[in-house]
């Protein structure tokens, strides 16, 4: 019976690695160019400001944003590369499992994706493009098709994974608990009062 589970956890955790690293990739793919389209989104709805900024500030600022996206797709990635990181929800004393399709329920992997709009908020207020006018603001997780690859597919995929995983340690654990009071017992059948 343990083998049958350890099988089936190593499939699940197979799974789970190789749906992390999509969800990796994409998020990384979308935080390249992340700074520029909010500040973009923030310079159009904001014309009264964006006028008064002249075309060598906007030359630097979108440069300073294409940087800005790099460098954050460099830390997400490499935050996101430790695989611990995608295990926490399904250990041995994790929270029970949301299943769902929005990133922000995974408290791990939207922990590590907090850096995202300090840098930017600073890079907007140099021009005055002020603060984030979003509700919720910060940065929200891509809700189009990125590289072939759809987030919210991605994210339902893995709570799934996490979820089946979870359920598979309980069930490991309560056979092994189940397997150690079948044993308790037959040693106190098989221990003799007389001795």
């Amino acid at each position: 019976m343990a083998e049958m589970f350890d099988e089936q956890m190593k499939a699940v955790r197979h799974r789970i690695e190789e749906t992390a690293a999509e969800i990796r990739e994409l998020l990384v793919d979308d935080l390249r160019t992340y700074p520029d389209r909010e500040l973009k989104r923030r310079f159009l709805a904001q014309p009264e400001r964006a006028e008064g900024i002249t075309d060598k500030e906007l030359q630097q600022l979108r440069s300073s944003a294409a940087a800005l996206g790099d460098r954050l797709a460099a830390q997400v990635q490499a935050a996101l590369a430790d695989e611990k990181v995608w295990f926490e929800l399904a250990g041995d004393d994790a929270e029970e499992v949301a299943e769902g399709k929005d990133l922000r329920q995974i408290g791990p992997v939207w922990a590590r994706l907090a850096v995202v709009d300090a840098e930017l908020t600073e890079l907007a207020s140099r021009v005055d493009l002020g603060q984030d006018d979003r509700k919720p603001s910060g940065y929200a997780p891509p809700r189009r098709f990125i590289g072939r690859r759809y987030l919210p597919t991605l994210v339902e995929a893995y709570t799934r994974a996490a979820s089946e995983l979870q359920m598979l340690l309980q069930s490991s654990a309560q056979e092994r608990a189940a397997e150690i009071k079948r044993s308790l017992s037959a040693r106190w059948s098989a221990a003799s009062q007389d001795d």
